[in-house]
């Protein structure tokens, strides 16, 4: 601190600038030895995410789900966002139109939608 003597110095000044699409990846699965055990639990994701610091908003716009119970066995599921209450789920060839936001995701895609918004 106050030690008085000259030593070399840099400052740093950072900048940065927020993503257009933020993925946000939920840590489902933790491995123990040989055992692998799968999180299950329900998770609501927030339709809009808005950071505090810029006052950039993100919305949500997908939600990708692993059924199965281990990381190298199941099946994966995509829900796409179409509108304020609709889903389109994408489970390989079929698709289906549901008024349900993903609760069982563990990748969650948001979009930047606007700054300054809010």
């Amino acid at each position: 601190k106050n030690c008085k003597k000259n030593t070399s110095h840099a400052e740093l000044e950072a900048h940065y600038e927020l993503p257009d699409v933020l993925i946000i990846c939920l840590k489902r699965f933790e491995q123990v030895d040989e055992d692998i055990t799968k999180n299950c639990e329900e998770v609501e994701p927030t339709p809009l995410l808005h950071h505090d610091q810029s006052d950039t908003v993100y919305a949500l716009k997908s939600v990708v789900t692993h059924f199965g119970p281990h990381t190298n066995v199941g099946h994966y599921i995509t829900a796409l966002h179409i509108n304020d209450s609709q889903w389109i789920y994408c489970n390989d060839e079929i698709t289906s139109i549901q008024n349900e936001v993903p609760k069982m995701g563990y990748l969650f895609v948001y979009e930047k939608i606007n700054e300054n918004l809010l």
